[in-house]
């Protein structure tokens, strides 16, 4: 009996295949085309693929698979997954040719894909996908957009260096950009910003008059070039003095004795932060002596402006021989400039104006006179707070040149100096560099306080004021 049950269901197994019906090559194309209306990509390609394998030859169903893949490489390209989307297009395109949609999605996909590598500093990645998508394209406008993404893939390149300190490298990375796409104004306007700190304003004008040709829209190029422009017929006759970290021009009446002591004082300033902070910029400071009329017409500053920085380290002098209160003066405004010059290279932005002046009015003095006046603004202070004076530093405004109150102005400088003088006491100079670090990422204050001293700016303040 059990050899006669089993005989049975074989005998059952053969018919039910006997009378199955296989699908037809028609029935998997209607099946894909609905899938691929759907969105079904994959399905879509698994369906055209049966119909194909029963009718290889059949030109409809062989395009149906393209365009099913095609839709299946846009889809992985939305869900950024480049490298299996150009799979997919590329499998369209052996598939079907002639559809020029197909390159165009491949094109624009490598294009995408491109610029998240260039975000991610993947630069060289992002050279490959934009060298393939230039080959691969016939369209003379997309060709001219794709040389615009290397051009600025390659400025990234430069930027990436030049923030890192390696200038040589970058400047030769700026001109290789150029070179890709001469109308690259990011590079332009970067090289002329370092050839105008270099001291190099001829070389830089020309630059910046390039980007203006391509885009006269660029934000504030238009100031930057009437800037640099009225300084050059101002210091188109000055004589220079430099060494390795200083270049040093000057006008014939201020005296070679001023140049001379202006490298001596920078030198020594500068060995004494780097000492401190721990910097190791290799940056070279451009540094303008004028007379007192060449200085406002130059820079438009005040009259009581004893000097600034502005990518260039500028200082006023009367001319003629130097008196000893001359030279003091001069010491103390080429630190207080070269600091705010220091803290520029290390954190180019977010930096509180309390911060940044606050350490410049550190450094402008030695030690032994700034541990005096240390004492004075703690006395100082005291007798404010005595009188009901609000005293608190995270409240100043991010530019103490929008405070027009002159008693104000001295008290923001005051409250400043005395907060970080605290500050460099309590954990010693070089933790500025790591707060600087972390705020020229782009750390908030808040955060970038927290990381770097392990508690908020409020208790920080708090606890300062509470010393006084």
């Amino acid at each position: 009996m059990r050899r006669m049950a089993q005989w049975m269901a074989l005998v059952a197994m053969i018919a039910a295949a006997a009378g199955a019906r296989a699908e037809t090559a028609q029935e998997y194309n209607t099946r894909g085309i609905q899938q691929l209306d759907a969105g079904k990509f994959q399905g879509a390609v698994d369906s055209f693929s049966a119909a194909r394998r029963l009718l290889p030859q059949d030109a409809t169903i062989q395009r149906n698979l393209a365009m099913a893949y095609n839709g299946w490489g846009v889809e992985l390209a939305r869900q950024a997954n480049y490298a299996d989307a150009i799979k997919r297009l590329q499998s369209a395109i052996l598939l079907a040719p002639q559809e020029t949609g197909i390159p165009a999605n491949l094109t624009a996909i490598r294009v995408n894909w491109a610029g998240e590598l260039t975000q991610g500093k993947r630069y060289d990645d992002a050279e490959t996908q934009l060298r393939l998508a230039a080959q691969e394209t016939q369209a003379e406008t997309l060709r001219r957009e794709i040389t615009k993404r290397r051009g600025y893939n390659a400025y990234m390149i430069a930027k990436d260096l030049i923030d890192r300190g390696d200038k040589d490298r970058g400047t030769a990375q700026l001109d290789a950009a150029l070179r890709i796409d001469p109308d690259c104004t990011h590079a332009l306007i970067k090289l002329a910003q370092l050839q105008y700190e270099n001291g190099n304003t001829g070389e830089a004008i020309e630059a910046w008059q390039r980007a203006a040709a391509i885009d006269p829209g660029i934000q504030g190029l238009s100031e930057m070039l009437a800037k640099a422009t009225r300084e050059a017929s101002v210091e188109s006759n000055f004589n220079q003095r430099s060494s390795r970290d200083f270049n040093v021009s000057y006008e014939g009446t201020v005296n070679e004795q001023a140049a001379r002591e202006a490298l001596q004082i920078l030198s020594r300033a500068l060995f004494q932060i780097r000492r401190d902070l721990r910097y190791n910029g290799d940056k070279s400071f451009a540094v303008v002596l004028y007379q007192r009329d060449q200085y406002e017409a130059a820079t438009g500053g005040p009259t009581w402006s004893a000097g600034l920085y502005d990518g260039k380290i500028r200082v006023p002098l009367r001319g003629g021989n130097m008196t000893r209160d001359d030279m003091q003066a001069l010491t103390r405004t080429l630190r207080h400039e070269l600091t705010h010059a220091i803290v520029n290279d290390l954190a180019p932005r977010q930096v509180p104006a309390w911060l940044n002046e606050g350490l410049a009015m550190y450094y402008e003095v030695e030690d032994a006179e700034r541990a005096r006046r240390a004492q004075a603004d703690r006395q100082k202070i005291a007798r404010m707070a005595g009188r009901g004076a609000n005293i608190a530093v995270l409240g100043l405004p991010a530019s103490f040149t929008s405070i027009t109150n002159e008693n104000q102005v001295e008290q923001a400088y005051l409250f400043s100096r005395s907060f970080v003088y605290w500050m460099a006491e309590r954990w010693r100079p070089w933790k500025f560099k790591d707060l600087l670090a972390e705020l020229g990422e782009g750390a908030a204050v808040e955060d970038a306080v927290r990381k770097v001293y392990g508690c908020t700016p409020e208790e920080m303040e708090k606890t300062w004021v509470n010393g006084i």
